[in-house]
C-alpha cells in the first residue's frame, strides 16, 4: 500500500476523540502522528450548528452530480452519502480552511470530532443513528508538530 492511501486510512480511523476525554481530546490518540519525532497539537476548535450542516449539504450535494440527485432524505440513510457523511465533510473543510500545515508539508489540519455521541465511528451504527438535529458538531483541528524544534506557530499559506 502506498504512503498516501495509508495516511488517509490512518487519519480516518483515528479521526474521532470521545466525549469522555473532553479535558484532553487527544488522550487516546497521543501516538496519532506517524513520525515518532512529532506529536499532535490542537490548532483550533469548531462547533457547527445543525442549520449550518444542512446548508453545507445543500451547497455541496450538486457537486456529486447524479449521485447528489438521489442522496438520502433525513428519514433514512443511503450508504455513505448520508447526514454523517456531510457532517464529516464539513468538519474536514472547517479544518482545512485554516490553511495550517502539519510537520508533514503535504498534510493539513485534521478534525477530531467530540460530539454529538451518535457521530462517533466507535459506534458501528453511526450512519443510522447520527442526524444533524442531534446538536452542534463539535471538535478540534489537529496537526503534527516536530518535537525536535522549538515550537513556532504554524502559519497559513499565503
Amino acid at each position: 500500500m502506498t504512503r498516501q492511501p495509508l495516511l488517509c486510512l490512518l487519519s480516518l480511523s483515528l479521526l474521532f476523540a470521545t466525549g469522555a476525554h473532553a479535558h484532553d481530546p487527544l488522550a487516546k490518540n497521543k501516538k496519532w502522528c506517524l513520525d515518532p519525532n512529532t506529536s499532535p497539537k490542537i490548532v483550533s476548535t469548531f462547533s457547527i450548528t445543525p442549520a449550518a450542516l444542512a446548508q453545507y449539504r445543500t451547497e455541496h450535494a450538486p457537486l456529486l452530480g447524479t449521485a447528489g440527485a438521489t442522496y438520502c432524505v433525513p428519514e433514512k440513510t443511503c450508504g455513505i452519502v448520508d447526514e454523517w457523511y456531510w457532517a464529516n465533510e464539513a468538519a474536514h473543510d472547517q479544518c482545512s480552511a485554516l490553511g495550517v500545515k502539519s510537520a508533514d508539508p503535504a498534510a493539513q489540519a485534521v478534525p477530531f470530532v467530540q460530539g454529538p455521541v451518535d457521530f462517533s465511528p466507535d459506534n458501528g451504527d453511526h450512519h443510522d443513528l447520527y442526524r444533524f438535529k442531534d446538536g452542534n458538531l463539535q471538535g478540534v483541528c489537529v496537526v503534527c508538530v516536530d518535537n525536535r524544534v522549538e515550537a513556532e506557530p504554524l502559519l497559513p499559506d499565503r
